[in-house]
């Protein structure tokens, strides 16, 4: 039983070697490094020829994969199966250094680092609600190429004054490639392997994958002066970095197609259907150079000889030298927007971010038995550009996208199954420039780069018998963080009953009715959404650990430590893209302008962190033991209300991704909530029943009765790791030493396969998980839920990654 990672083999090798030595003696010197791993793992999730005890539905049959096939094949389409898939992720790493002595007081360091690696993705989901199952040809891969020269020159000067100069390039190469080139084809209607209800078969290129890369040229100069003056050590630099990008982010541009079943995809009839292409002439890709130049002066004062103090300020002032060309229809619309942008929606330039900082270190007696330090400064750090770069890419000029829903689609043909050349019309002749670009981004025109205001103090005790104790607090707020609102949206129409801020109302068939301020954008009726960049400073953390450490004699030493922290933010950016963090960076009930911190993603509340050492005090050969055990609150989740084909948008902003539910006081009160019986399943009533067992037994659920879920109030299951590793020295071979090193990741998984594993409520990155699906609605606008108990029986699931599986890892070290 568990999950199916667990039924199956994981290929791992690696091979690392080093070198290094005098080229000329106490002239010159070379040291080269090189890694190379393979890996293979098991994609998640169910596959044709499972175990029948691997603990995750069987949706598809071969049947029906067959058919499939068939028909992707008459119109010349690549096939897949539905048999287990392995994903391989080869890396190579290659390090080179020299090192040349100039004159008596002068250094020089040429190196070179090169990096490739591999992560090929491909899973299956084992959801019963809305199940899809992928053929293995819809998998893709991340390819990373990333090479970095660089040159330093050290000079040591007769007063003790120091410089350091660095000069270097960091080339990085991403591609997200799809493992075939064509349209992405999703057919649904068949029948489930269990008799019980449909699913639907999806093959070709993965919708995001399809023209996905991004080149980034980085140079940096850094130089730093450092001068000694009595009990002083002043350090007066600069940091300068230049960043042009190349960011192509052509989703859907191979045509992304949707059937309602078999026949309908024979016959040519798609029920909905996605492209996107260029608007003009300069191309999709987002292109764009800007630099960072960053002025700082420190000094290092050994106060007294109990006492050292550390003082700088530091400015950083980036600079676009491009920026983004809107489409004169966006421009039009600019007075419009809720935010006050520029007249021409550029990207802030030249700001001055200045960045005070002071940090201390205080020997109380003199003794090195009590010590007190901490800290607190601003700090500017490089922004994800990827979020600014959307402004570059979603304004009018570049990447253009047509929508066609049921009766409207284009035929689909072998000649718009080209995937070089899908269509850019629907059926009616709308198409790119006369119906929605998909999004369209702007930054708000005070909007700045990221800042974080972090302090921290501890206190360092040692203790008899060589214990120390150690406690620290940090806390950090973000000032200037990114927010993003959707201008396209009007002011909220009021609140509902519950106190749900609306953006307007739900049919009887349970989709909203929302009151777009319908710009006209992109055509007389632009629906879709104006994604702002703009800053708050509400989002904040703290944390608080205990440790101890000890070393108990020359063999062995052990530590444990506890941290207790919170952290809350506005919104959780997961996504490069504008649209995905405003659709899933929080759940929220309140109106969409709305800056109040609630609690993050990433709060991970309790953390323990043990480890241990031994060394066996053999006389000729060592062994070494070491432990390391990593216990951790798991991610918080929020449940979501929603629905089929965009059903469930409880408040009516456009999408129903991020609507946390009403938890009633009572589920069988229909003034309070409406359920609908389920054909073949539970009635209403029933339904209401059950609701109520499970907020009874769920206590982040059971004390909110009468209110909406706050976000992220529920948790997902406490996370065990144990790592282990060995070392033994062997013979020597003469003056050279070689040592066999075994270590085991997840050790708990290998003594049992249900330990070490991260499980959550279908949450991942994004931490939600649909519990109700909304069916209808009231003519009063009251959702109509539907509770359905049979998902409820794996809700906690292991989710697709190999690190919830044990790895075994040998290595030979051999020094000379």
């Amino acid at each position: 039983a568990g999950d199916p990672l667990s039924l199956s083999d994981f290929h791992p090798s690696q091979f690392d070697a080093s070198v290094g030595g005098p080229l000329v003696r106490n002239k010159a010197f070379f040291f080269v490094d090189e890694e190379f791993r393979k890996a293979s793992a098991p994609a998640a999730g169910p596959y044709i020829g499972q175990s029948a005890n691997a603990g995750v539905p069987l949706v598809a049959t071969q049947g029906d994969i067959d058919a499939f096939n068939a028909a992707l094949q008459s119109y010349g389409l690549p096939t897949g199966t539905g048999a287990l898939v392995n994903n391989p992720n080869p890396l190579a790493n290659l390090f080179f250094r020299l090192d040349f002595s100039v004159g008596s007081n002068s250094r020089l360091v040429l190196r070179y680092l090169y990096n490739s690696a591999d992560d090929n993705i491909f899973s299956r989901s084992s959801s019963s609600t809305f199940p899809t199952w992928s053929l293995s040809n819809n998998g893709y891969s991340f390819k990373n190429r990333t090479s970095n020269p660089g040159i330093q020159f050290f000079t040591n000067f007769s007063n003790g004054a120091s410089n350091e100069l660095l000069v270097s390039l960091n080339r990085i190469r991403d591609a997200r490639d799809p493992n075939v080139l064509s349209p992405l084809i999703t057919v649904g209607g068949f029948a489930n392997a269990a008799g019980t209800g449909t699913y639907s078969l999806r093959s070709g290129s993965e919708q995001y994958s399809q023209g996905n890369r991004l080149n980034q040229d980085i140079w940096e100069l850094t130089d730093n002066f450092t001068i000694p003056k009595g009990t002083h050590q002043i350090t007066i630099g600069t940091r300068n970095e230049l960043y042009k990008v190349y960011n192509l982010f052509a989703q859907s541009s191979y045509g992304v197609w949707s059937f309602d079943n078999l026949a309908d995809f024979q016959n040519g009839v798609a029920s909905r259907y996605q492209a996107s292409g260029d608007l003009g002439t300069t191309g999709i890709a987002a292109t764009f150079t800007e630099a960072t130049i960053g002025l700082y002066a420190q000094d290092n004062w050994q106060a007294t000889p109990n006492f050292n103090l550390t003082y700088g300020l530091r400015v950083d002032v980036p600079i676009f030298f491009d920026q983004p060309t809107y489409a004169p229809s966006v421009l039009a619309q600019v007075s419009q927007l809720s935010s006050g942008l520029n007249p021409n929606l550029h990207i802030p330039s030249g700001q001055l971010l200045w960045g005070p900082r002071a940090g201390f270190n205080w020997d109380v007696n003199g003794d090195q038995v009590n010590q007190i330090r901490g800290g607190a400064g601003l700090f500017t750090g490089t922004p994800a550009f990827v979020w600014m770069s959307n402004a570059f890419s979603n304004n009018g000029t570049k990447l253009g996208q047509v929508t066609c829903g049921f009766g409207n689609t284009p035929t689909f043909n072998a000649a718009n199954a080209n995937y070089q050349n899908p269509p850019l019309a629907c059926a009616d002749g709308t198409g790119l420039g006369t119906t929605t670009v998909g999004e369209v981004d702007v930054i708000g025109k005070n909007t700045k780069y990221p800042q974080v205001l972090r302090a921290n103090l501890a206190y360092d005790r040692r203790l008899p018998e060589n214990l120390v104790f150690s406690v620290e607090g940090i806390y950090t707020r973000g000032i200037n963080d990114y927010f993003i609102t959707n201008d396209n949206l009007p002011a909220p129409v009021g609140t509902n009953a519950h106190g749900r801020v609306m953006y307007g109302t739900l049919n009887t068939s349970g989709y909203n009715v929302t009151n777009y301020k319908n710009y006209t954008l992109f055509g007389p009726s632009y629906n879709g959404g104006v994604f702002d960049l703009q800053n708050t400073s509400n989002n904040y953390s703290w944390s608080l650990t205990g440790q101890l450490q000890k070393a108990f004699s020359n063999s062995w030493a052990a530590s444990v430590a506890y941290t207790y922290s919170q952290a809350y933010d506005v919104q959780s950016f997961t996504s490069s893209r504008a649209i995905s963090n405003w659709l899933y960076g929080r759940p929220y009930s309140v109106a969409q302008t709305d800056q109040n911190a609630t609690k993050s993603i990433f709060n991970r509340p309790n953390r323990v962190v043990v480890s241990a050492s031994y060394t066996f005090p053999w006389k000729k050969y060592e062994t070494d033991i070491s432990f390391s055990y990593i216990g951790q609150s798991g991610q918080p989740y929020t449940y979501l209300a929603g629905g089929a084909s965009g059903r469930g948008d409880l408040n009516a902003d456009g999408t129903n991704a991020n609507d946390p539910i009403y938890i009633p006081t009572d589920a069988t009160n229909t003034s309070e909530m409406q359920f609908q019986d389920i054909t073949g399943g539970p009635t209403a009533a029933q339904q209401a029943a059950a609701f109520n067992q499970f907020i009874g037994g769920e206590s982040c659920l059971a004390n909110q009765r009468g209110k909406i879920m706050e976000r992220n109030s529920c948790q997902n299951p406490w996370q065990n790791f144990l790592n282990m590793s060995v070392r033994q020295t062997l013979p020597h071979i003469g003056q050279n030493k070689l040592a066999l090193e075994v270590s085991i990741f997840n050790v708990l998984n290998l003594l049992d396969s249900k330990w070490g594993v991260v499980k959550t409520a279908g949450g991942g990155i994004f931490g939600t998980e649909t519990l109700l699906d909304v069916v209808a609605a009231t003519p009063a606008g009251q959702p109509i839920y539907q509770f359905d108990t049979s998902n409820l029986q794996n809700r906690f699931s292991s989710t697709s990654f190999p690190g919830n599986s044990y790895v075994v890892q040998l290595g030979l070290r051999y020094s000379y």
